[in-house]
């Protein structure tokens, strides 16, 4: 991850190694955006549009399906081609890119978000409360250096608060001629501009924010989170940086498609033999696919195709036999299908897929149990697999495939199948 901005020294200084930093330049946003995955543009200039620093040409050079998450778009958007979204359909595509773009992002999470700002202002609240009737110099000495003030209303007093953030002037009051803002995008305080563009209200503890009582409008600034010391950590953190981690996750949170690895991927089978005399096992060598899984919303779809002819018992007269209308008849039917859905998620999860299964012809309802399921990233190839073992037991008369009962033959087929799947892009 790269962090670009003219103040590199405070970058690192937060995050020391776990973060590259660049200097915010045209042509350094220009050279990021191109191998990026991911942008999130944070701006926040106090009473002004937020200045176009990705521009619609860029887009041209950037890996189709890239994801540009614009968090000033309350301030009109930092990329040239943003328009405001919504959470119920918050993304669009221009030129192969995937913008996302929704106003209010913390409202996604307003549970969360309340409980973060609470945080981050509820010690501050109280120490001035503390410091009623109090001479102004000593109410106000806990407090972080600052020019910008709010009224804090509660149903039995009014006080005047110095806001929770600090505020810190730029170094200078316009652009670089690059377009980049000066001083640090990243601390952007959009907290501070939620709250002064429309309040929040903190219904724990019933307290409003307002902006602009108290000693006169102060000039212009940007805000910088108030740092916090997390409990039980000595980590700090800025609490833009870990909003913006927090709308950034929610707002890329989707659904995600995977392609079947046929090289990791065997349905496998028991059948009877002779009433009870042996059981054969025997594989399905070529299999193919998508499956679908949205881990926050537990949901997920599973699209396979299974080619018959590739069917192995480790026998080469039963693999004849069982392509023959005895049984697979794969001139006729050279494929088996099973679509189904997800469910059964526990913790993120899914215990089973329920769907329909088509074979030789017949199609009827399957459930599959997952008995294990993890995604992870492939530590040699280092794209995000899927797998999972999934088992299942049907009747083959069901599906017109009866012979053998005669001789006293099972119809009854155990499936175990092992499938690995890879994210896609």
């Amino acid at each position: 991850m790269t962090g670009l901005s003219r103040d590199l020294r405070e970058l690192s200084s937060i995050f020391g190694s776990s973060l590259q930093t660049a200097y915010s330049t045209s042509e350094a946003i220009e050279r990021q955006v191109r191998d990026a995955d991911l942008v999130v543009g944070a701006v926040l200039i106090a009473g002004a549009a937020a200045p176009k620093l990705v521009t619609r040409a860029m887009l041209g050079t950037m890996k189709p399906g890239t994801v540009l998450v614009d968090i000033s778009i309350d301030q009109g958007g930092c990329f040239e081609t943003s328009k405001p979204t919504t959470h119920a359909d918050p993304t669009f595509v221009v030129d192969g890119i995937i913008h996302y773009c929704v106003a209010n992002m913390p409202g996604a999470v307003p549970r969360t978000s309340t409980f973060a700002l609470t945080n981050a202002t509820l010690p501050y609240v109280r120490a001035l409360a503390i410091s009623v009737g109090k001479p102004r110099s000593s109410a106000m000495r806990a407090w972080p250096g600052g020019s910008t003030y709010t009224r804090v209303r509660s149903p039995t007093t009014s006080l005047l608060v110095r806001w929770a953030f600090r505020a810190v002037r730029p170094r200078s009051p316009r652009f670089g001629d690059s377009g980049s803002v000066t001083g640090s995008g990243l601390w952007l305080g959009v907290w501070g501009s939620a709250t002064e563009r429309s309040g929040t209200t903190g219904r724990a503890h019933s307290v409003a924010l307002s902006k602009g009582a108290g000693y006169g409008q102060p000039p212009a600034v940007r805000l910088r989170a108030v740092w916090l010391t997390l409990e039980n950590s000595q980590m700090k953190i800025a609490l833009s940086a870990a909003m913006l981690t927090l709308v950034a996750g929610s707002a890329l949170a989707a659904p995600v498609t995977y392609d079947v690895d046929p090289g990791h991927t065997y349905p496998s089978f028991e059948a009877d033999h002779m009433g009870g005399l042996s059981v054969w096992r025997g594989k399905l060598e070529k299999t193919s696919g998508t499956i679908v899984y949205d881990k926050d919303k537990s949901t997920g779809t599973v699209d396979i195709t299974i080619d018959t002819t590739s069917i192995d018992f480790g026998h080469e007269k039963l693999n004849e036999h069982a392509k023959t209308p005895d049984l697979f008849d794969v001139a006729k039917y050279p494929t088996a299908t099973f679509k189904g859905t997800l469910a059964g998620f526990v913790n993120g999860a899914p215990t089973k897929v329920e769907g329909q299964f088509t074979l030789h012809g017949v199609t009827k309802p399957l459930t599959l149990t997952i008995d294990q399921f993890l995604c992870k990233p492939n530590p040699m190839t280092k794209k995000e697999v899927c797998g999972a073992d999934a088992k299942a037991t049907f009747n083959r008369k069901d599906f017109g495939m009866g012979f053998g009962e005669a001789y006293g033959f099972k119809m009854d087929v155990k499936l175990a199948i092992q499938v690995e799947a890879i994210r896609q892009n």
